[in-house]
């Protein structure tokens, strides 16, 4: 039924014609929702199931500045003489491929959200230069008046950026540290032992009498089940990673269990994780007694 107005997509949110506006005013009134229980929740509430509509985007008849579709009128280069003629932008559309618009390859006029480059203002560029030019020929000490000069001329926003910018490369200063520690620590299996303790092997270590059943090592340096390797994926690390086995396994389990919490009653119309926030949020709204005052 939800179907009958197929702009409904924008859940409550009215900045289309008027009539679409009215309907979606229908569709998402709670009128409408205490009638109709099998719905579709395009409508988004915290914890609760929000099905994704069928149409992504924008659709162009549902805003006075679109109109109609029409792809005859694409900003599109058909002309080989010097005097080239470009169709021209009848839609005000914005960026996008072969679409209308100022057709920017920096994405300063995106279709969606993005990420924009924070352009530092060129006196603040120069005052940054002078530190460091100042920095590499002298000692750190007398270029103070430079430091300050950043400090005055530069925007609190280019300063904030900076910063943050300087506390990631801290970050992942750390990071590559900690992966150094981690990679040059002695595992398990090497402690107490030594390259002078290591016997030269003969071609009889590579037979079968000698060989592990389950591997190509004589010895215990890769099962798991003696000398444990954390990033290894296995079950004895891991007792909850899902496995393929000849006789079946439990692989898919964690997607089937997933989806049976998250699955509707038919009368109560409330999943399991819906009865599980249920009960979160009464607890937490419950009244405290005077014991626990």
């Amino acid at each position: 039924m939800d179907s009958i107005f197929y702009s409904n997509i924008h859940p409550e949110y009215y900045k289309q014609k008027p009539h679409y506006d009215f309907a979606n005013k229908i569709i998402h009134s709670s009128a409408y929702k205490k009638l109709n229980p099998l719905r579709t929740y395009f409508d988004y509430q915290p914890e609760r199931l929000s099905e994704l509509p069928t149409f992504f985007g924008e659709i162009p008849q549902h805003s006075w500045l679109y109109g109609n579709l029409d792809y005859s009128f694409n900003k599109y280069h058909r002309h080989y003489q010097s005097h080239d003629e470009w169709y021209p932008d009848r839609k005000n559309k914005s960026l996008g491929f072969k679409q209308g618009g100022f057709m920017d390859p920096t994405a300063r006029n995106p279709k969606g959200l993005t990420f924009v480059r924070e352009n530092f203002p060129r006196g603040c560029v120069r005052e940054i230069r002078k530190y460091h030019h100042c920095k590499e020929n002298n000692e750190k000490g007398e270029c103070f008046n430079q430091k300050i000069s950043i400090m005055e001329v530069c925007p609190d926003h280019i300063l904030e950026a900076m910063r943050e910018q300087k506390k990631w490369y801290l970050r992942a200063k750390s990071i590559d540290n900690q992966t150094y520690r981690r990679a040059m620590t002695i595992s398990d299996f090497n402690k107490g032992r030594s390259v002078s303790d290591l016997q030269l092997k003969d071609w009889s270590y590579g037979t079968s009498e000698k060989l592990r059943a389950d591997s190509y090592w004589f010895d215990d340096r890769y099962n798991p089940t003696v000398v444990r390797h954390p990033h290894r994926h296995d079950t004895v690390n891991f007792p909850d990673k899902e496995y393929k086995d000849i006789f079946g396994g439990n692989w898919g389990q964690g997607n089937l269990d997933e989806r049976e919490k998250h699955a509707l009653k038919f009368w109560s119309q409330k999943s399991k994780a819906m009865v599980e926030v249920d009960e979160k949020l009464e607890q937490k709204n419950a009244p405290k007694t005077n014991e626990e005052h």
